[in-house]
């Protein structure tokens, strides 16, 4: 900045210090008069601003473009009035599995007798989070070539209450018990890379690592998922297993514990003292330490690109402005030079559109040789912002052309205003005052 500011304040003085005195007496009597190299300084200067603003200006838009995308990508469920909530038992309490389902069934009939509760479900993992991953086999054992997809329990009514919707086969019910036949279900990314298809997957059988073999009774809609730090909404392969059966295969529990999210779709807000009296309300070691709403999750999985695009609009704002005065600028001084020509061309009856065309012409011509080069350069440098789009190409013709309007509008409105107040002074004045 402090470069900025001395070579600022040192072009005009060392122009000034080599003036032509004899020039500077001849050319003094007329208002604002202005050399051709100042000219041609003032216009070089506009062109480099206006080409940077078009820089800044079509970086914003890709980024405010991302974000939208990213705010309007289907997820794979209704996120409406959905609330998720941490559940953790420290020193596990449950020796047994069925503790463990009855504990699960006892805390979902307590929520639902919550005023306004319409679904209950519980999982191993929160939104936007795939799960951990597990080896598939689906025919020799232990194969080196076995995929790993992700996997959650899930309870029975988890796909009802977050509205994933079902593509083949069934969902979980009172069969899928702890007695029952293992049985899982696949979403469609995972049928699709496994098996070719959802119909295809449906009564294939696969084994989880060391696990019995398991039927694939259905396959649900892919569930977009988040991973840390990355600027993109994932569809992973995903598998689900009835909570049920899966506690039932734990012969130990760990002793550190466990925990499980608890997704609640509710008419109202919910508070975090209702849900935690509820699983209190069963047992006493159950802590609730954490509860939001499913849309708030989603804001801080796009906080990064919300707040990179809030930046870049900020800076294409302001050299916008920065653009727009300029033009005003030039525009003005090319009217304060001529205002003598201008009275007398109002004064015989010139047209105030022929008036305007001809103060502005110079203005807009700088203009669009300043948009052209910015978007020139835009268009080079976009390929660097390739890593900070989401569903959105580096060089997306809409963006360029949004941002191009966005500015010609812009210079268009700078260098009309003051010629159209111009055109609205009385000739008389002006002609007594010269």
């Amino acid at each position: 900045m402090v470069v900025t500011t001395i070579i600022c304040g040192l072009v005009p003085a060392l122009r000034v210090s080599s003036a032509d005195s004899h020039d500077a007496l001849v050319t003094g009597g007329e208002r604002g008069a202005v050399t051709r190299p100042s000219e041609r300084a003032q216009t070089a200067l506009l062109i480099g601003q206006i080409a940077m603003s078009i820089v800044v200006l079509v970086a914003a838009t890709l980024l405010t473009r991302t974000f939208i995308r990213l705010n309007n990508e289907p997820l794979g469920f209704d996120s409406s009035s959905l609330w998720v909530a941490s559940v953790t038992l420290p020193n596990d309490p449950f020796g047994t599995a069925d503790e463990r389902n009855t504990f699960y069934r006892q805390l979902d009939e307590r929520l639902r007798a919550i005023p306004g509760v319409a679904a209950v479900a519980a999982s191993t993992s929160p939104p936007l989070n795939s799960g951990p991953p597990v080896t598939v086999n689906t025919g020799q054992d232990n194969s080196p070539n076995a995929p790993r997809i992700s996997a959650q329990e899930v309870t029975t009514g988890f796909f009802a209450g977050l509205a994933i919707p079902l593509l083949a086969g069934r969902l979980f019910d009172a069969r899928d018990a702890a007695g029952g036949a293992p049985v899982v279900i696949f979403n469609a990314r995972a049928a699709q890379q496994i098996f070719g298809g959802a119909a295809a997957a449906v009564g294939q059988h696969v084994r989880l690592g060391p696990g019995p073999w398991s039927e694939i009774v259905g396959v649900v809609g892919n569930v977009r998922s988040s991973f840390f730090n990355t600027l993109e909404w994932r569809t992973d392969p995903i598998l689900y297993r009835p909570a049920a059966q899966a506690f039932s295969t734990v012969d130990n529990p760990s002793a550190a514990g466990f925990g499980f999210s608890l997704h609640i779709r509710a008419s109202r807000p919910l508070t975090l003292t209702e849900v935690r009296d509820a699983a209190r309300s069963v047992s006493s070691r159950a802590h609730v330490t954490e509860m939001q709403r499913v849309t708030d999750a989603i804001g801080v999985a796009t906080r990064q690109p919300a707040l990179r695009m809030r930046l870049l609009f900020g800076f294409s704002i302001a050299s916008l402005l920065l653009a727009a005065i300029g033009v005003y600028g030039v525009v003005s001084q090319a009217i304060a030079y001529r205002l003598r020509e201008v009275a007398i061309r109002i004064a015989i009856g010139a047209a105030p559109l022929g008036i305007i065309t001809t103060m502005t012409r110079g203005a807009l011509v700088t203009g669009v040789a300043g948009l052209g080069i910015g978007l020139a350069a835009a268009f080079a440098l976009s390929s660097m912002l390739e890593a900070l789009l989401y569903g959105v190409r580096s060089r997306d013709l809409l963006s360029f052309v949004v941002a191009g309007a966005s500015l010609l509008l812009v210079t268009l409105l700078a260098a009309v205003i003051p010629a159209w107040r111009v055109v609205r002074v009385d000739p008389v004045n002006v002609l007594r005052s010269e």
